[in-house]
C-alpha cells in the first residue's frame, strides 16, 4: 500500500511515514536532538536516512492524547475521546471553584475541598448575647473557600428585658433604664417604693402591693376609691329586719337587695316594710293583704277610693253645698250646673266639658262617633259600595247580569241549586248537589248537625254576639272557643246577590260558605196542566207541587209570591 501519515510502516519497507510530509514547521537546523511533529530526530537518525534534518522537508506525526496538535492541522486531540467537561482528551479538567457552578464536571455544584467546610452547613458568628446569629456556609467572593452568611450584629444599651442587649456575656447589667425610678402611689393599702429589675421585668420593690377590692372599707386595689370592686353579693335580693318572705310582694313591701356598706360589709337595703297602722291611701301599707281597713280618718270622715271623704250627716241637708250623699259619702257635684254641648260630657272628678271620644279606644276600621265606636255597619257606605268586615268596598255584583238559573256572588256567575231537586240523602253544598248525612236529620234543642260525622252537636255560637257583619259558624265556634281566638268571621253573604226574594242567601253550618238557596216557605212552584179533565171535557187545571223539577222552571209557567229582600243572611237547617 501507499505510505500514508498514521505512524505505520503502510508499505513494508522498514520505514514509517517515509516521504510523506505534514503542516508542521521546519526542524531547527544543528540541534542534536529536536522535536519535529511528535517524532525526536538525530543525525544520522534511521528515521532521517538522508539526513536531511533541517531541510525543507516535514515528517509526519499521528495525533495522541496529549493536548497538543500533534499532526500539525489547527485541531488538539482530535479523533480521541473526549475529557470530562467535553474538552480535548490531553487537556486537564478545570479544578473546581466556589461559584455556584459544576466547574470539574464530575456532577456535584461546588464540592471542593475547602476548608472552612461544605456549601449549606449550619455556623454561627460567635458573637454573645442579643449579637448571636445563625447562618449557613456560602461562597466567598473570589471562590476560593466558602464564609458563615450569618450578619454581624453590633451591641444594644442593656435594658431590663432577661437578654445580654449589649453582647458581654452578662444578662441586665450596670444602669438600666426605669431602674430606681420610685413607684407605688402610697393610695390605700399600698406603699411607695423604687422600680428594681427582677427575672427580666421592672417591678416595684415595695412590700405593700394592690389587691382585689373587697368590701372592708379599704382601698385594697390602691386606685384612690374605696370598696368599688364588682363583688357578686351586690344586687342580691334579701330581707330586711321586720320584713318576712309571706310579706314580700303583698301591699307597699318590697324585699332589699345586698349593698356594700364599708367597714359594716354587706348590708340588706332598699326594703320597703309594713307600717303600723292603715292609711288611707288606696294601697296596702301594713302589707295584710287589704286595703284601707281601717283608714285612720278624722271623725265624722271615712275612707273612699284611697282618701279620707266627708260622710253623711242626717237631716234635710246631709252634705254641704255643691254636695251629694252617694252612699254615705259626700261627693262633690262639679257638675251639677255645668252644661256641656254636643258630642262631650261633663267630667265629674274635674267639672269640665270633654269630648265623649276622648278616652275612647276603637280597633281600626271602627272610628269613635260621639263616644261609640262604629265602622260601614252603622255609618253606611256610598251608593255602588258594600260594607265588608267594616270596611266599603266596591260592590263586584254591580252592573253583572246572570242567567236565569244563577245569581252573582263576588262578581262571579253561579249556578243555583234547589235542595228539593237532589236525590235522596243528597242536599245542596257547594251550589250542586251532593251526598249529605245531615240531609234527613233534624236536630233541635239548639243542636246542629256535623256533616263529618251524622251526628247532631251543640250549638256553641247561640252563646255568641257577633258584630254587624260578622257571623258565626258552629263548626267552628267550639274550637275558636277552645284556643281562645275569636269565632265570629266575616258575614260571606255580604258579597252574594241572590236573584229574587224566593232565594235567601244562606251559610253552611259547617263550611262557613254561603250560597242561594231556596225558601221554600215563601215561595212554592204553582203548574198549570192542560188536557182532559171530568170525563172527557177540555179544561185547565192548577195544583201546587212540592216543588219544581230540574227544568220546570225553566219549561212551565211559574207563579210566584214575591216577598221582601234579595239578600237573606242565615244558617242553612239541617233536617
Amino acid at each position: 500500500p501507499v505510505e500514508i501519515c498514521n505512524g505505520k510502516d503502510d508499505n513494508c519497507n522498514g520505514q514509517i511515514d517515509e516521504g510523506v510530509s505534514n503542516a508542521c514547521s521546519q526542524c531547527t537546523p544543528g540541534n542534536t536532538i529536536a522535536n519535529c511533529g511528535g517524532f525526536s530526530f538525530s543525525p544520522n537518525d534511521p528515521n532521517d536516512p538522508d539526513n536531511k534534518l533541517g531541510a525543507a522537508s516535514h515528517h509526519c506525526a499521528v495525533e495522541t492524547c496529549n493536548c497538543q496538535d500533534d499532526n500539525c492541522n489547527g485541531k488538539v486531540d482530535e479523533g480521541l475521546p473526549t475529557n470530562a467537561c467535553g474538552g480535548p482528551c490531553g487537556c486537564a479538567v478545570p479544578a473546581e471553584i466556589c461559584d455556584g457552578l459544576d466547574n470539574n464536571c464530575d456532577g456535584l455544584i461546588d464540592n471542593g475541598n475547602w476548608s472552612s467546610g461544605a456549601v449549606g452547613t449550619k455556623c454561627n458568628n460567635g458573637l454573645k448575647g442579643a449579637c448571636n446569629r445563625d447562618g449557613v456556609l456560602v461562597c466567598n467572593g473570589n471562590g476560593t473557600d466558602t464564609v458563615c452568611s450569618a450578619p454581624a450584629v453590633g451591641p444594644q444599651q442593656e435594658v431590663c428585658n432577661g437578654v445580654d442587649d449589649n453582647c458581654d456575656g452578662q444578662v441586665d447589667e450596670g444602669t438600666l433604664p426605669g431602674v430606681g425610678e420610685k413607684c407605688g402611689n402610697g393610695l390605700g393599702a399600698c406603699q411607695a417604693g423604687t422600680i428594681v429589675c427582677k427575672n427580666g421585668k421592672l417591678v416595684c420593690n415595695v412590700t405593700s402591693m394592690p389587691q382585689p377590692e373587697v368590701c372592708n372599707g379599704i382601698d385594697d386595689d390602691c386606685d384612690g376609691v374605696v370598696d368599688d370592686g364588682n363583688f357578686p353579693e351586690t344586687g342580691t335580693p334579701c330581707l330586711c329586719p321586720g320584713l318576712s318572705q309571706d310579706q314580700v310582694g303583698v301591699g307597699i313591701c318590697k324585699a332589699g337587695t345586698l349593698k356594700c356598706m364599708g367597714v359594716m360589709g354587706f348590708v340588706c337595703a332598699g326594703c320597703v316594710l309594713p307600717t303600723q297602722g292603715e292609711v288611707c291611701n288606696g294601697k296596702d301599707n301594713n302589707c295584710d293583704g287589704r286595703v284601707d281597713t281601717t283608714g285612720n280618718c278624722p271623725n265624722g270622715y271615712g275612707c273612699k277610693d284611697g282618701a279620707c271623704t266627708l260622710q253623711c250627716s242626717g237631716g234635710e241637708f246631709p252634705c254641704p253645698p255643691s254636695y251629694k250623699c252617694v252612699n254615705n259619702y259626700c261627693i262633690p257635684q262639679r257638675c251639677a250646673n255645668v252644661s256641656c254641648p254636643s258630642g262631650s260630657h261633663c267630667d265629674e272628678s274635674t267639672g269640665a266639658c270633654v269630648d265623649n271620644c276622648a278616652n275612647a279606644n276603637c280597633k281600626a276600621p271602627a272610628v269613635c262617633v260621639n263616644g261609640s265606636c262604629v265602622d260601614c255597619n252603622q255609618l253606611g257606605c256610598e251608593a255602588g259600595k258594600l260594607c265588608v268586615a267594616g270596611v266599603c268596598v266596591e260592590d263586584k255584583c254591580k252592573g253583572v247580569t246572570c242567567e236565569q238559573n244563577q245569581y252573582c256572588q263576588d262578581g262571579a256567575c253561579k249556578d243555583l241549586c234547589n235542595s228539593n231537586t237532589c236525590g235522596k240523602g243528597q242536599s245542596c253544598i257547594a251550589n250542586r248537589c251532593q251526598d249529605d248525612p245531615c240531609a234527613t236529620l233534624f236536630c233541635g234543642n239548639g243542636a246542629y248537625c256535623d256533616s263529618a260525622t251524622g251526628t247532631c252537636m251543640p250549638n256553641k255560637c247561640l252563646a255568641i254576639q257577633c258584630s254587624a257583619g260578622q257571623q258565626c259558624v258552629p263548626s267552628k265556634a267550639t274550637q275558636a272557643l277552645t284556643t281562645g281566638t275569636d269565632p265570629c268571621e266575616t258575614d260571606p253573604c255580604l258579597t252574594i246577590n241572590c236573584p229574587s226574594d224566593c232565594w235567601t242567601c244562606v251559610i253552611d253550618q259547617n263550611s262557613g260558605a254561603g250560597s242561594c238557596q231556596l225558601d221554600q216557605n215563601k215561595c212554592q212552584s204553582v203548574a198549570t196542566k192542560v188536557g182532559q179533565h171530568g170525563g172527557g171535557e177540555s179544561g185547565c187545571s192548577c195544583e201546587v207541587g212540592g216543588g219544581p223539577g230540574r227544568a220546570g222552571w225553566l219549561a212551565l209557567a211559574v207563579g210566584l209570591v214575591l216577598v221582601a229582600g234579595r239578600r237573606r243572611r242565615g244558617l242553612a237547617p239541617r233536617r
